[in-house]
């Protein structure tokens, strides 16, 4: 049942290369949104975990053999399709909700590696270099703010 769960609710792999290099290594990496006492509201609340659930999750991947970053990049890396014995997984988690902490404490006290990605960032950093662009632009092409001209 366990299992069951891990499968329908920490079964998002990663897109592309890295996916398809990590399936084909027997590597699963376990996407989390966030993780919550109880469920308050079943709209809001859907992408999160219980607690209680979460700590059953993380007790049964204790048993396996858990990436961290850099473990999971060397492994991605290695020429060979062949796994390296044991069966391993990776912990993802994405938008940095402050409730991750909790999720980090149950991590932390198994000695479990997990990755925080947070996306705010980039979407900070794509705004940014299109705002650059369009006043780069709009400075070189608009004919209203050419110097050179009469005052």
């Amino acid at each position: 049942m366990l299992r069951s769960a891990l499968a329908r609710r920490g079964r998002g792999l990663l897109a592309g290369w890295l996916a398809g290099q990590a399936r084909r290594r027997g590597i699963r990496i376990l996407r989390y949104h966030g993780v919550v006492e109880r469920r308050m509201d079943p709209v809001l609340d859907r992408n999160q975990h219980t607690l209680a659930s979460f700590v059953e999750q993380a007790d049964y991947l204790a048993r396996f053999r858990v990436l961290g970053l850099d473990e999971l990049l060397a492994e991605l890396s290695r020429s060979g399709a062949a796994p390296s014995g044991r069966p391993a997984a990776a912990i993802t988690f994405d938008d940095g909700f402050a409730n991750n902490l909790a999720a980090a404490e149950v991590l932390s006290r198994r000695r479990l590696p997990w990755m925080l990605f947070v996306p705010g960032v980039a979407i900070f950093l794509t705004v940014m270099a299109f705002n650059f662009l369009g006043d780069g632009l709009r400075d070189a092409l608009d004919p209203r703010r050419v110097s050179g001209g009469k005052s």
